[in-house]
């Protein structure tokens, strides 16, 4: 199967093994290894990656729980492709849950908090100054991610990783 990483260590304990099997997918998913639309046949990614299928289909059933695998009644899973609509519905829901991060994040910011997001929009400001596009999106996304960090609601936050995976 194309673009899922075989260069694992894995653990023989199922649920780290389904874990890291989670993590391969993903990972390969968010990167474009597989693209939307592909097929995720069980029984070849439990091959390539040198693990039964039990863990492969652990993290094929989170991954879809998460949004980002799809499967019709009794077919092979497939990653997901997003229509329009519901990438723009997405981006709303995101842009309100973020809003409710920073809400709470002022309400519970500490100095120390305030200094790290004072350093990454340095660091992304510096990223800018060089035209380094790619370092100022992954500065960007740590100053998104510590603001949400600093709401201090483990529920808010893994709720817009999801969001922000399936964007």
């Amino acid at each position: 199967m194309r673009g899922i990483p075989t260069e694992l260590n894995l653990p023989k304990e199922p649920q780290k093994l389904a874990d890291l099997v989670y993590q391969a997918l993903e990972h390969a998913i968010l990167n474009n290894q597989l693209v939307p639309g592909q097929k995720l046949v069980e029984d070849e990614i439990s091959l390539q990656l040198g693990v039964s299928v039990t863990p492969v289909r652990e993290a094929l059933v989170r991954l879809e729980r998460e949004g980002l695998v799809t499967r019709a009644f009794y077919r092979t899973p497939t990653v997901r492709v997003f229509t329009r609509k519901e990438a723009v519905e997405l981006c709303y829901l995101r842009g309100a849950l973020e809003q409710l991060a920073i809400e709470l994040a002022c309400e519970r910011i500490t100095p120390a908090g305030i200094e790290r997001l004072i350093q990454t929009q340095k660091d992304a400001d510096a990223c800018l100054a060089a035209d380094d596009f790619s370092g100022y999106v992954r500065t960007n996304e740590a100053f998104h991610k510590i603001l949400i960090e600093l709401s201090e609601n483990e529920l808010l936050m893994e709720t817009l990783r999801g969001i922000w995976n399936q964007i």
